[in-house]
């Protein structure tokens, strides 16, 4: 990445320091380690300036310093694990394929597209430039199946619901139908109105008790299968 990136797209360093436009070719490579890194190869919090390889490595590899740590990044999606991360400086490190990132105001994309392509072409004309997209374009991009499966799940638990609550009122009527004559004898007896539809409620509140406790633990048991087959 660039110098300053992790400040620039607003990433908290939480030690040590941002790589810097200092950290170049002719210097000592250093690279920024994400929290998970940190925890998981310096379980005693060391991380800061030690030196270690990354990668196979050969024989004339130089040591590469830690300087900095940073909150953990999900890169590809809220659902991303999230893995050991090293980021190097582009001043000390090359790759045939960049991606920019350009902080401006929504109103002026358009000229700063334009803009940044007559850069590209400056330095080399045979350079391809791929579509240039808006964060709020991409932040959505990754999560639209997360969407559309929440979607989904709501449609079909509001559905769900509905015929739940028109099954148990279906039963109730028609128990209650059934049981006309014993509330009327009820009633002769002297039992009040309330007495009575209480007696309805608390059949009601008898199914819904037994209806939930089948449905959870038919839910947990099915939870386990599924999981022992998916793992």
């Amino acid at each position: 990445v660039a110098p300053n990136f992790m400040s620039s797209i607003g990433a908290r360093v939480i030690a040590g320091r941002d790589l810097l436009p200092t950290d170049r070719a002719n210097t000592g490579r250093v690279v920024i380690i994400n929290e998970t890194m940190a925890k998981e190869f310096w379980p005693q919090g060391d991380a800061i300036g030690s030196q270690v390889h990354i990668g196979p490595g050969s024989a004339g590899d130089q040591w590469i310093t830690v300087v900095g740590i940073i909150d953990d990044m999900r890169t590809h999606g809220p659902t991303e694990i999230v893995r050991p991360a090293a980021y190097g400086s582009t001043l000390q490190y090359s790759w045939p394929r960049r991606h920019i990132g350009v902080r401006a105001d929504p109103e002026r994309l358009t000229a700063i597209a334009t803009d940044i392509r007559a850069a590209i072409r400056a330095i080399d004309p045979n350079i391809p430039a791929a579509p240039l997209q808006s964060v709020d374009r991409l932040i959505p991009d990754p999560t639209a199946w997360h969407r559309l499966v929440s979607l989904a799940l709501t449609l079909f638990s509001s559905v769900a619901l509905v015929l739940c609550v028109s099954g148990l009122y279906a039963v109730v009527a028609l128990t209650s139908r059934m049981r006309r004559r014993e509330y009327a004898v009820r009633i002769a007896l002297g039992a009040r109105n309330g007495q009575v539809r209480w007696l309805v409620l608390r059949h009601a509140f008898v199914l819904v008790a037994v209806g939930t406790a089948i449905g959870v633990g038919g839910a947990l048991y099915g939870t386990r299968v599924l999981t022992g087959f998916l793992l």
